[in-house]
C-alpha cells in the first residue's frame, strides 16, 4: 500500500557531470525466498511481472504476502567507503532516481547484486562484490529509476561517461601465463564494452608486446549498449626470464555503416618459470569463450627422474575462490600435476 510519505531521494545528474555516485534512495527487505529458481519466489518480482510494481515513497508498505508479512520501504544512504550497507539487501531491494540534466548514455559500474532493472530493463549483475560489471546504459532527461536486487546485504554503484563508443575495460579479465619454453597460440579474453544503437562486428585487433606485434581478426559480434569478452589469439615468443609482459591492444569495429577506432589499451601478462604455478587459457567449444584453468606442475628433478608419466589430480574450487587460487594452495608433488579447472 502506499502512503502519503516522502518520495524517494533524487539524484542530480548536472548535464556537465562525468560520473555520479549511487549513494542514497530506498531499501525494502525480501517476502519470498532467495535462492536460484526458474520462477522468482518474491513477492515484489511478482509485481515487477504482472505490472503491479509502483514506484515507492519512504514509509510504503510491500504485502501482505500469502504468510501475511508484511515489509517496509525505507530510507538508506552509502558509507564513506561508498558501500549501501543494510540487512533488507540481504535478498531485499534498493531503490534509487538519478534526475539527469540531458539524454545520455553512461557505463553502470555496480556490484553486490543480482539483478538490476534501469528504467524497467533488466541487466544481470554479480553478487560477490568483484566490480566486474561494466552496463552501457541508457538515462533519458528527467527522471530515470534503478531497482536493484540484492543479494549479500551491501551494494556499490556508479555511473560514469564512457571514454569511447566503443571500448575495452579492465574488469574481469581471462589472461594467460606465458610459459618459458613453451610456443603456440595464447588466448586472451579481455571484454570489450559497446555503447552504441548498432551492432558491433567486424573487429580487428593490432597487439604488441615488447618488441613483438601481431593482427587478429575476431569472430564476433556485440548487440547494441551490451558488453562481451571476446577471445584473441596471440603469437607470441615467450621471453626467456620470467618477470611481467606488457600486452598494448588497439583496432577497429564496425557499427552499422561506420567504423569505430579502439582506444589504445594496455593490459599486463605475466613470464613464469615452468615448474611455477600457472594459468592457463583454452576457447570453449560450447560458446567460443576463453576459459581458463590453474596448474600446479610436478617438482622439477625429481619429476624428471620418475620412469612413469606423473598422474593428474583435479582440485574443484568453492563458490567466490579462483582457479588459480585453488591451485596455489598446493605445493608442487613429484608425482602429479595439480589442475584447478573454472566453470568449464
Amino acid at each position: 500500500s502506499q502512503t502519503p510519505g516522502k518520495a524517494a531521494p533524487e539524484i542530480v545528474l548536472d548535464a556537465a557531470a562525468g560520473e555520479v555516485q549511487i549513494r542514497e534512495g530506498l531499501v525494502v527487505g525480501l517476502l519470498g525466498s532467495l535462492g536460484r529458481s526458474a520462477v522468482a519466489p518474491d513477492l515484489l518480482a511478482w509485481q515487477l511481472a504482472t505490472a503491479a510494481f509502483l514506484e515507492p515513497r519512504e514509509g510504503d508498505t510491500l504485502g501482505p504476502d500469502e504468510r501475511k508479512r508484511t515489509a517496509t520501504w525505507a530510507r538508506a544512504e552509502a558509507g564513506a567507503d561508498g558501500w549501501i550497507a543494510n540487512r533488507a539487501l540481504s535478498g531485499g531491494y534498493f531503490f534509487a532516481v538519478v534526475n539527469a540534466d540531458r539524454a545520455r548514455t553512461m557505463i553502470l559500474d555496480a556490484s553486490g547484486y543480482y539483478v538490476v532493472r534501469v528504467n524497467g530493463e533488466p541487466r544481470g549483475g554479480e553478487k560477490y562484490g568483484t566490480d566486474w560489471v561494466r552496463h552501457p546504459v541508457r538515462l533519458a532527461k528527467g527522471r530515470n529509476t534503478l531497482l536493484f536486487q540484492g543479494e549479500r546485504g551491501r551494494i556499490r554503484a556508479r555511473l560514469f561517461d564512457p571514454p569511447a563508443q566503443v571500448f575495452f575495460t579492465e574488469s574481469d579479465p581471462t589472461l594467460p601465463d606465458a610459459v618459458i619454453g613453451e610456443s603456440g597460440m595464447l588466448w586472451a579474453g579481455i571484454r570489450l564494452v559497446n555503447t552504441t544503437d548498432a551492432v558491433l562486428d567486424a573487429i580487428e585487433i593490432a597487439y604488441r608486446a615488447g618488441d613483438q606485434s601481431g593482427t587478429a581478426r575476431i569472430d564476433a559480434t556485440i548487440p547494441p549498449l551490451m558488453t562481451r569478452k571476446i577471445a584473441i589469439p596471440l603469437t607470441l615468443r615467450v621471453p626467456d626470464h620470467a618477470g611481467p609482459l606488457t600486452l598494448a591492444i588497439s583496432g577497429h569495429a564496425r557499427a552499422g555503416t561506420k567504423m569505430l577506432a579502439l582506444p589504445a589499451f594496455e593490459i599486463g601478462l605475466k613470464v613464469v618459470e615452468p615448474t611455477a604455478h600457472h594459468v592457463r587459457t583454452f576457447v570453449s567449444e560450447i560458446d567460443g569463450s576463453v576459459q581458463y584453468y590453474g596448474v600446479v606442475p610436478p617438482a622439477g628433478d625429481a619429476a624428471a627422474a620418475r620412469a612413469t608419466p606423473p598422474a593428474l589430480v583435479l582440485s574443484l574450487h568453492g563458490a567466490g575462490v579462483e582457479a588459480i587460487g585453488q591451485a596455489r594452495a598446493y605445493k608442487p608433488k613429484d608425482w602429479a600435476y595439480v589442475v584447478a579447472p573454472t566453470n568449464r
